[in-house]
């Protein structure tokens, strides 16, 4: 049972057993301690002893994220309900190409092992009462990790609720818990409950073995800024930026992009106005058929295969290798301008070094 708000000052401390997992820039993953191995009898040398055979190489353990991404395995649906004190649903990664900014999350997360729950009230009630999870591989973390205290804001959306934040670092993972409680709760009352939280999930990965990545992105860490000057080359004047506050953002997106297997770029000119984004993503592939549809093939240069992608939003996905780059404009867009978007992003790119150049 997750630890209860209501039972905030009465928990067992057997809902605290075995805490392990999140944010300290120097873990590594736990192995598990190996058995002392008895001692071997003495025997005399004899002129016709055999070698003793060489021991076997450790297996290598496949790559695996915590509870091998299957959030139903940390809570279930009724123990979130029962912590928020209100029905909850699980939401899915997005696979969508037809998702705005990061069309087919769910790829990326598969790429990087990374365990991300989300549970919500699936109404628009005014008091937003929600769960977040995050299990991301330390070792993908470039530039590590710390654990993070606890802390509880205004949500500034009415005053209902507190923003939770905590992370830290346990069993080779990074976790972060984001969750909205109660604002009658009070922030010390709620940043307490949230590092029992915290530990609650810690132990409950630990227990698992948390997620198994032995391996570093292969590619460089590019930056927005970085591949500026290449989409001005095409675009005189262009900004880097998103211009809308409905961009993904917050500390679970920044580690992910930390991993370099990720990326989310805006560009905006002014005059004449035209803005896009490009989403990269490492290790994933070409799309599905499936997740293609009605989309249709195009040629541009330096990409294996290219497609328009019709839906709420023209996108054009690219595929360079395992890599993969969206790029979408706005509702007003033309083919002809997403696809000019498209060969400066690939060619901004290919010159960074972040993909391979064709």
């Amino acid at each position: 049972m997750i630890p209860s708000p209501r039972r905030a000052r009465r928990l067992a401390p057997a809902l605290l057993a075995g805490l392990a997992l999140l944010l300290s820039a120097c873990a590594t993953p736990v192995e598990p301690a190996a058995s002392p191995s008895p001692s071997a009898p003495t025997v005399a040398p004899t002129a016709s002893a055999a070698p003793l055979p060489s021991p076997s190489p450790e297996p290598v353990r496949a790559e695996r994220a915590a509870f091998d991404g299957d959030c139903t395995r940390l809570f279930s649906q009724q123990e979130v309900s029962e912590f928020l004190g209100t029905d909850v649903q699980l939401l899915a990664a997005s696979a969508d190409l037809d998702d705005q900014f990061v069309p087919d999350f769910a790829a990326s997360l598969e790429a990087s092992k990374t365990l991300w729950c989300v549970w919500a009230r699936g109404d628009n009630n005014e008091v937003p009462r929600s769960l977040e999870v995050t299990a991301l591989p330390v070792t993908l973390l470039r530039h590590g990790a710390a654990d993070t205290a606890a802390e509880c804001v205004p949500d500034g959306r009415g005053g209902h609720t507190l923003h939770c934040d905590a992370a830290l670092v346990r069993a080779g993972a990074w976790i972060r818990v984001s969750w909205a409680a109660l604002a009658e709760m009070g922030a010390p009352e709620a940043q307490r409950v949230t590092g029992e939280l915290l530990d609650d999930i810690a132990g409950r990965l630990a227990a698992d073995g948390g997620p198994i990545v032995q391996r570093h992105s292969a590619w460089p860490r590019v930056t927005c800024d970085e591949l500026t000057d290449g989409v001005r080359r095409d675009f005189p004047g262009a900004e880097a930026g998103i211009p809308t506050d409905t961009a993904p953002g917050g500390p679970t997106w920044q580690a992910l992009e930390d991993t370099g297997l990720m990326l989310l770029c805006g560009w905006v000119r002014y005059e004449p106005y035209f803005s896009f984004h490009a989403w990269l993503q490492h290790d994933v592939g070409a799309p599905t058929d499936d997740q293609l549809g009605d989309a249709e093939s195009v040629s541009v240069d330096g990409a294996d295969a290219a497609y328009l992608v019709p839906g709420r939003f023209l996108t054009a996905v690219l595929v360079v290798g395992e890599s993969r780059i969206t790029v979408g404009g706005t509702s007003e867009s033309t083919a002809e301008e997403l696809l000019a978007a498209a060969r400066t992003t690939i060619t901004a790119l290919a010159d960074a070094g972040a993909i391979e150049r064709r």
